[in-house]
């Protein structure tokens, strides 16, 4: 038995779906990193810096602007098209 003792390398095949993985996070450095707060929401990464203000809303003002955005569109009849 000649084979040689030792690791075998193997190539990284990425496994599972590769549209439910995370895009590739941008790299920030130590100090960068130190100064704000990171979150993905929806595959998206948002980043908040900790110097910034953040309003804060009660859980009635949010309801009611969400249902706002929630709300369909009014239908209007189109005018008719006049005959030429």
């Amino acid at each position: 038995n000649n084979r040689k003792k030792g690791r075998t390398i193997r190539a990284a095949v990425p496994t599972g779906d590769i549209a439910l993985q995370s895009p590739p996070k941008e790299a920030l450095t130590f100090a960068e990193a130190q100064k704000v707060v990171q979150f993905e929401i929806d595959g998206k990464i948002s980043r908040i810096p900790i110097d910034q203000p953040v309003p804060i809303i009660s859980l009635e003002e949010w309801e009611k602007k969400n249902a706002e955005l929630e709300k369909p569109l009014p239908f209007i009849d189109p005018q008719p098209e006049p005959h030429v």
